[in-house]
């Protein structure tokens, strides 16, 4: 029975890669874009793209527009394993084998239906079914699990900030970060838009460490002059009044423990910002001249010739947007500032 990777896959003959581009136009349907796989003396050597066939010199040779493969997968391998190593690589194309001979070109867009509920492009993770049947089989075979619940701090921030591509490499940043620090028997996914979770086959104090391990961490994004900020919480690792035939309900309960868990220290986090980020925040800013609202979060932009460059977030009343005003800053009120920033909740 053919796999699900070579169901998808196109299992077409590759061109040869000293035909000329006016020779290639012949033998490709260019209604229908799609990576095309070159040989040359017998051995597959890279693809292109074929819509390059339409504007490239007629007496280009294939082989000067090859792309190098930086992906060759078997058939049996699965489809979330295959998405995850092509977002890895960002290659647009992967060369399938079956019994190792060549055997078509896969493309992101060939799998992506196929695997777009259960997989995240954007930072190579599955998402939370995989958490869910993981742990269900965990607890099925009489094994004890934890749950890490990890939950960015001020997200939205973020893309009002700098943008969404930013937000994206913040996600991709962290997402990085925990792929780094998941051990190899651990199960990591993007649980939702800024929230991750990771599953480990053990016991409190194992999952303990890594939650303190995680919460140590620096995550920096280029752009953002501050490091990421995320809460972690966990639950599990302690079976009392678990059972087997109830694994998903338990697997289910103990997500939403470590979510609540990961909330209940963002909140005390922010609770112990220091009062001298709202005295500097004011102090800097002149208040008086914020009209109304409360002074909720602040950023240290590029030094400028006037000074050190803040820009502090406003909320007002009855209005959704933060009003966002910046202003140059230097000497002991920068220092003060800096200080206070540094020891807050980001």
């Amino acid at each position: 029975m053919a796999s699900n990777l070579e169901k998808l896959t196109r299992i077409e003959a590759p061109l040869n890669a000293q035909l000329t581009v006016a020779e290639s136009r012949e033998l490709v349907d260019h209604d229908a874009p799609r990576t095309l796989a070159l040989v040359d003396n017998g051995r597959i050597i890279g693809t292109v793209h074929s819509p390059l066939l339409v504007h490239a010199p007629g007496e280009s040779k294939l082989l000067s527009l090859a792309e190098p493969i930086r992906v060759v997968l078997d058939v049996s391998t699965p489809l979330s394993e295959a998405a995850r190593r092509m977002s890895a690589q960002q290659s647009q194309a992967a060369i399938i084998t079956k019994e190792g001979k060549y055997l078509g070109v896969l493309s992101p867009n060939d799998f992506l239906g196929e695997v777009g509920r259960t997989f995240d492009p954007l930072t190579g993770l599955e998402f939370s079914d995989r958490l869910r049947e993981w742990g269900q089989a965990c607890l099925e075979d009489g094994q004890e699990i934890t749950i890490i619940f990890i939950d960015l701090n001020d997200f939205g921030l973020y893309n009002k900030r700098y943008g969404h591509v930013v937000g994206d490499h913040v996600l991709q940043a962290l997402a990085q970060v925990l792929k780094d620090h998941t051990p190899a028997d651990a199960v990591l996914v993007r649980f939702g838009g800024d929230e991750f979770a990771i599953g480990l086959p053990s016991e409190r104090a194992r999952a303990e460490a890594l939650a303190d391990t995680l919460r140590g961490l620096q995550v920096t994004v280029e752009g953002v002059p501050e490091p990421v900020g995320y809460s972690v919480g966990l639950a599990g690792g302690r079976r009392v009044g678990r059972a087997a035939e109830h694994g998903a309900a338990n697997v289910d309960d103990l997500i939403n423990a470590a979510s609540r868990d990961a909330l209940a220290r963002k909140r005390e986090s922010k609770s112990k910002r220091p009062r001298s980020l709202h005295e500097a925040l004011a102090a800097v800013m002149q208040r008086d001249d914020l009209g109304e609202g409360t002074i909720r979060d602040a950023v240290i932009l590029d030094r400028g010739a006037e000074g050190q460059l803040v820009e502090v977030i406003v909320t007002r009343p009855n209005h959704p947007e933060p009003r966002i005003v910046r202003r140059p800053v230097k000497g002991d009120l920068m220092a003060a500032l800096e200080t206070a920033l540094r020891d807050a909740i980001r």
